[in-house]
């Protein structure tokens, strides 16, 4: 033990994630769709909602809204008159509001209808009926505009006929519409006539449910696997049990977190749904502003570890708003759990091993897990499968309950690529269908462009298109009724990685996220190209800066009292200076593309043109020459810079989606959360867990559309797709708990 204490002092007297000013900066940037779910948070920890009472369709109003005019106000008491005289008026301009929607060819909203849903749903149907409208778009429109009426109530008949017709496809060739579907896939994700409904999953609110009545006094202690898929929702079920805890207890949540990206990620989500909390780095605590009424009283931390730990906790008391979560180091939380054990843990993926001496980090903190401890983790092994731990958990705590909350919920599917860009699914690398259909990582690599290969002569529905879970459901049907089909041979040229900055930047629109060994292998490689031709970066900041002294001295005679006999100054002579950094090297931009791919420059999609990174000035003067260039052609790097204003200024790039390529290393795979399109695995063949959290990074893009991972060597995309014997996954994804 002595020796575990000393290496633990160790940690937290060297350790490099402290909080800086920029990293306070990029947590107050909170998106306003993370700000959605903090509210809906803050609602679910208040209790359930009151079942809302059915509202009757106005059948009346729809009538009107057909009509040719409004129906006239007659007979009744003079209010009634009032009301049917309104209810014209509000009819006729709805009409004419249809009418300018159908002549732009506009998507009706809800709210331009003044809230009145009948006339909504008449103007959506009549938008949606259109021949140019594809029938796809058409038919998933219109299930969702059908699940959204029956939750208000039932339909009349006439509107259900309309609404299934739409659905059905008016007649639309299935195989028509699985090509359109390939080429498309935002398809599934409908019309945006109505906002999407924010809701609790069920595992969050079971999650949430246990954690809080084990936090009850007298409850009994326990332990928790906290299951879901990644891009499930672990990170932000973080603040929905702060603020459930918030209003039952004070209890400390202890997030154990190992990355500054995932720890910025959560403090947004805690701030978003109002959850007081503080960083804890090193042993010293940080709490955030909205801890305190009036500022806060400032002394300077112990050195010693432990009285560090001592002297965070009576900040934390000293704080006018009880700071319910606190966001640590591993390091951090071993000493608070050793300190007291009145704590709820939130590990969040304890089978992790990605960084120096980590295994031994997550090992000690889990000698410290207090009596309420969740592990949460796509891949957190059963019970059975941890035995050392279960059983040192159970003398620490006697009468421990050991349960579990699990999510069979999938993500939008995803389409696995190889550098030639075909694609792949399990099946081709002999996987058989039953374990395909019992693993969900396995199941997400079923998308629409799979489907197309698995039935290119038919043998699908239009119903099969209507969804992701649709399209997997068809492809597994196939499966078992055909012999998988090979993969089709290569149509293009190999992507490779030195070529990812010059002439193949076109074939990765949108933003990707590149994992490899080495980062500044790849600045070297990829991006020395690019800027061949480009004077540095240092040249450039000083050719701007002699222009702008030059300016100021010209502005300075200008202003001199002159002469009468001297008359107007002479127009100065210097040349305006050329653009800091010009747009033929930001990669995917149209002058780029001119540079690099001239054919490809005709076709390209106008919505997935770049523009320049806006760096501050401060990332500019102070970070490292090729980090700065990389970051203004548009490639944001991550992981071991040290650059602690970058890496804030670079995370809050990264999740507005302004980069072209997002460039890290494997530490970066756990519970990062940036929107990208894409995953390019060019790192060594890692372990089936870790490639499954790989994976599960493609697609968070908050939206619909394509999902890919595009594998640049066969061995990688073998250990993604070809799962280990089961004992052998079980040894994998326990190897962190043997104490």
């Amino acid at each position: 033990m002595a020796e575990d204490d000393a290496a633990l002092a160790a940690r937290v007297q060297g350790g490099g994630l402290q909080v800086t000013h920029a990293e306070w900066l990029a947590i107050e940037d909170v998106p306003p769709a993370v700000r959605r779910v903090g509210a809906l948070f803050q609602s679910a920890a208040r209790g359930p909602p009151a079942p809302a009472a059915p509202v009757p369709f106005d059948e009346e109003l729809w009538a009107a809204m057909h009509a040719e005019a409004a129906a006239a106000p007659a007979g009744g008491t003079k209010l009634q008159q009032l009301r049917r005289k309104r209810l014209a008026e509000s009819v006729r301009a709805d009409r004419t509001r249809l009418a300018e929607d159908l002549r732009e060819d506009r998507p009706p909203r809800l709210e331009r209808y003044g809230q009145r849903f009948e006339c909504f749903l008449a103007a959506a149907l009549a938008w949606l009926e259109r021949r140019r409208r594809s029938p796809l778009l058409a038919a998933v429109t219109a299930g969702r505009l059908r699940a959204a009426a029956e939750r208000r109530g039932p339909l009349p008949p006439a509107v259900a006929a309309r609404l299934a017709a739409l659905e059905a496809g008016r007649g639309a060739a299935p195989a028509a519409a699985l090509q359109e579907l390939g080429e498309h896939e935002e398809l599934l994700a409908g019309a945006p006539l109505l906002d999407a409904e924010l809701a609790l999953h069920d595992d969050q609110r079971a999650f949430a449910a246990a954690v809080c009545a084990a936090c009850a006094p007298g409850a009994a202690p326990l332990l928790l696997r906290y299951q879901t898929p990644p891009s499930g929702g672990k990170t932000s079920a973080t603040a929905l049990l702060g603020a459930c805890l918030q209003l039952q207890t004070q209890r400390h949540v202890i997030y154990a977190c190992y990355s500054r990206q995932v720890r910025i990620d959560v403090c947004k989500h805690l701030l978003a749904a109002a959850v007081p909390f503080a960083i804890v780095v090193q042993g010293v605590a940080s709490p955030h502003n909205s801890c305190y009424h009036q500022r806060p009283r400032a002394d300077v931390p112990p050195a010693e570890p432990e009285k560090r730990v001592e002297w965070s906790l009576s900040a934390c008391r000293r704080c006018d708003r009880f700071p319910v979560a606190l966001i640590c180091d591993l390091a951090s939380s071993v000493l608070l759990l050793r300190h007291g054990e009145q704590h709820v843990l939130l590990f969040d993926e304890p089978t992790a091993d990605v960084a120096p001496g980590m295994q031994a980090d997550v090992r000690r903190l889990l000698r410290c897990a207090p009596a309420v401890t969740v592990l949460m983790s796509a891949g957190v092994p059963p019970f059975e499968a941890m035995p050392a731990f279960v059983a040192h958990f159970c003398a620490r705590h006697a009468g421990a309950e050991l349960r579990t909350v699990a999510s069979a919920r999938l993500p939008m599917s995803v389409t696995a690529l190889d550098a030639a860009e075909r694609v792949w699914a399990p099946h081709q690398l002999g996987v058989p269908v039953d374990v395909i259909e019992a693993d969900g990582h396995l199941l997400r690599f079923y998308s629409p462009r799979v489907l197309a290969q698995l039935a290119p002569a038919g043998g699908v529905a239009f119903a099969d298109l209507l969804s992701y879970a649709a399209v997997r459901a068809a492809c597994l049907r196939l499966l078992r009724a055909a012999p998988p089909a090979a993969a089709p041979p290569a149509p293009a040229e190999p992507l490779e990685l030195q070529h990812f900055c010059t002439r193949h930047a076109w074939r990765l629109p949108g933003a990707s996220l590149v994992i490899l060994d080495a980062v500044a292998d790849f600045l070297r490689t990829a991006l020395t190209p690019n800027v061949a031709d480009l004077p540095t970066l240092r040249r450039l900041l000083k050719h701007e800066e002699r222009h702008l002294k030059a300016e100021a001295r010209q502005g300075g005679r200008a202003d001199l009292p002159r002469s009468k006999s001297e008359g107007p100054p002479p127009a100065p002579a210097a040349e305006a200076p050329p653009e800091l950094w010009p747009a033929a090297c930001v990669l995917n931009t149209l002058e780029h593309l001119q540079r690099h791919a001239p054919q490809a420059a005709k076709s390209f999609p106008t919505k997935w043109l770049r523009a320049a990174l806006p760096l501050p000035t401060a990332v500019r003067d102070t970070s490292h020459e090729t980090v700065v260039e990389a970051a203004l052609c548009g490639v944001l790097p991550f992981g071991g810079l040290g650059d602690a204003l970058f890496e804030a200024t670079a995370q809050t790039l990264a999740e507005q989606a302004r980069e072209s390529l997002a460039v890290a290393d494997a530490q970066l795979i756990y519970g990062l959360n940036f929107p990208v399109e894409r995953v390019v695995v060019g790192c060594q063949p890692l372990s089936y867990l870790e490639m499954k959290q790989l994976c599960g990074r493609a697609g968070r893009t908050g939206r619909l559309a394509k999902a890919e991972v595009v594998f640049l060597a066969e061995a990688t995309l073998r250990a993604a797709m070809v799962p280990p014997a089961d004992a052998a996954q079980l040894a994998e994804a326990a190897v962190n708990f043997a104490l």
